[in-house]
């Protein structure tokens, strides 16, 4: 998407730890250690059942908080500060998906032609 991503993208490595709570510092200094780049609660066990199911899977996560690494810091993981960095980011993520969902539209047919994929090498000059 490069230049053209409504917002900042960034790759890294991403874990999930079981929920439905918030990650303890001695978690995320853990995680930090480890190379771990975001953590949340969800993403891996859905990809894990897709895959066993031979369903091919694009995933990404919308960060909404930030990790504390500090015992006594005065902030901490909160769901008041996650709902309003969702609900912030809502417009660039639709457009996020909206995009992707075209591109992979765009793959799709250029790969095939503009053929269904099932098409004979005698419709509208299909191939296979």
């Amino acid at each position: 998407m490069g230049e053209n991503a409504p917002g900042a993208l960034h790759e890294g490595v991403y874990t999930m730890l079981g929920g439905p709570n918030f990650e303890t510092v001695a978690e995320l200094k853990m995680l930090k250690v480890c190379g771990v780049d975001a953590v949340g609660m969800s993403t891996i066990p859905e990809v894990l059942v897709a895959r066993h199911c031979g369903i091919s899977v694009f995933s990404f996560s919308l960060i909404t908080n930030e990790c504390i690494l500090e015992e006594d810091a005065n902030e901490m993981a909160n769901h008041e500060e996650v709902i309003a960095t969702a609900n912030q980011r809502q417009d660039q993520l639709k457009i996020f998906v909206s995009k992707v969902i075209i591109g992979i539209d765009q793959k799709s047919s250029a790969s095939t032609n503009g053929c269904p994929p099932e098409a004979s090498s005698s419709v509208n000059g299909c191939t296979k």
